[in-house]
């Protein structure tokens, strides 16, 4: 009887009433008693922000030395509802430069704005580590440093390196003046082995001092991040001087002794064209034109599209002459040819003085009787006078002599007269 009593008093609806009068009071006692007492929220590390340091001062060419280092810490006195909203990322502190004009250190008020939702009615900031905030205002200086450049490795064999390229070619850098006064250039290091084509590759680099000791500050700035760094690979090949030698004046090549000096030089460039370049030709050296020794100076030319590594641009050719014999003979027979139809010409010169070369054993047996010398008149068409042609100089019956040198001979030319003819 009783556990029915109590079972309908449990169930009732007065009781639900009475029991939630009763948890709305506790609940209204914790809210008022713990949740809304004031506590201290110490929040530390709370990054400082400066205003104008980045535009304004930089215009007046002035900058923040140690900028992103500053922090400031808070003591704030809040309801306890509000302490979780009390965290460094939450909050905002900034410092206005914007009417600095002057370097030295600056002791600046700074503001802070409280956390989303958080009115200035609900917190109260009691304390503030550091009161102020010390600038340090620097002067800004800037300018463009030089690229350098450093392989470690080298080209294959048969290739070469050429001087590295570098884009950009300078580097701007940006800082306090008495950091950036120290930075002489940028270097950047490459390290490839067995290169044998060229290769363009994007490097981090590092500013040194004139000494090459790095300068590191974290006050420093750059324009850019990364420099392409191209290592032009080339193939380099020797390769050998020559001249084509023309058999002439009783000589042949098998006569000739030839000196070239330098007998060669080192090229580089493409590897298609170098590896079909296997003898660089100076000129063609008739040995008609000379008796025994010749020497001059020839320009070594070679392809646009190579390098000449060895940097010698001309060469000196000598040509000596063995087992041949000179010897001056008298040439009588003198005869003119292709003479103009109705003119007549008339040798003027009597004898042409030439120099025969052979063998010793043939020379000797050339005599007057043995050359004939032709002046060939076909250019002069209608000329009359006297002149001075070219003459081609035979010699009859020895094929391992021959004449060196070139002639002249003076002719006389009239044209003849109807009369005469009949």
């Amino acid at each position: 009887m009783k556990k029915t009593k109590a079972n309908k008093i449990l169930t009732s609806r007065a009781f639900f009433i009475v029991v939630s009068i009763l948890i709305s009071i506790f609940l209204w006692l914790y809210v008022v008693n713990v949740e809304n007492t004031e506590i201290d929220v110490t929040v530390s590390d709370i990054p400082v922000t400066f205003i104008g340091a980045d535009d304004i001062l930089a215009d007046r060419q002035l900058l923040v030395k140690d900028q992103g280092t500053q922090n400031v810490s808070l003591t704030i006195r809040c309801k306890r509802s509000q302490s979780t909203k009390m965290t460094r990322d939450n909050f905002e502190v900034t410092v206005d430069l914007t009417d600095i004009r002057s370097t030295g250190v600056h002791d600046r008020v700074y503001d802070v704005k409280l956390p989303k939702g958080v009115s200035e009615k609900d917190v109260l900031i009691i304390g503030k580590n550091p009161e102020y905030v010390k600038v340090e205002i620097a002067k800004l200086s800037s300018k463009p440093v030089p690229v350098y450049g450093l392989l470690n490795g080298g080209a294959a064999e048969g290739y070469m390196v050429k001087q590295l390229e570098f884009s950009p070619v300078s580097v701007t850098v940006s800082g306090p003046e008495e950091i950036i006064s120290q930075i002489h250039h940028a270097n950047v290091v490459v390290d490839r082995e067995n290169l044998n084509k060229t290769i363009t590759e994007s490097r981090t680099f590092e500013l040194v001092d004139r000494d090459g000791n790095p300068v590191v500050s974290d006050e420093i700035e750059t324009d850019v991040s990364l420099i392409d760094v191209t290592v032009p690979i080339v193939m380099y090949k020797e390769v050998p001087l020559s001249v084509d030698i023309i058999e002439g004046g009783g000589a042949k090549e098998s006569n000739a002794i030839v000196d070239i000096e330098p007998k060669k030089i080192t090229l580089a460039g493409d590897a298609e064209i170098l590896e079909g370049l296997n003898v660089i030709t100076l000129g063609a050296i008739d040995l008609a034109d000379f008796e025994s020794t010749y020497t001059d100076t020839y320009q070594i030319k070679i392809n646009n599209e190579l390098e000449n590594v060895s940097k010698t641009t001309e060469a000196t050719v000598t040509v000596n002459l063995r087992g041949l014999t000179v010897k001056h003979v008298q040439a009588k027979n003198i005869t003119c040819v292709n003479v103009t139809e109705g003119y007549r010409a008339e040798v003027k010169t009597l004898f042409l003085d030439v120099k025969v070369r052979g063998p010793e054993g043939v020379v000797k047996l050339v005599d007057t009787y043995s050359i004939s010398v032709y002046a060939d008149l076909a250019d002069l068409g209608t000329y009359t006078g006297n002149k001075q042609v070219p003459a081609k100089v035979y010699i009859d019956g020895y094929d391992d002599v021959g004449v060196i040198g070139t002639y002249d001979v003076v002719i006389s030319v009239e044209k003849i007269e109807e009369t005469e003819e009949g």
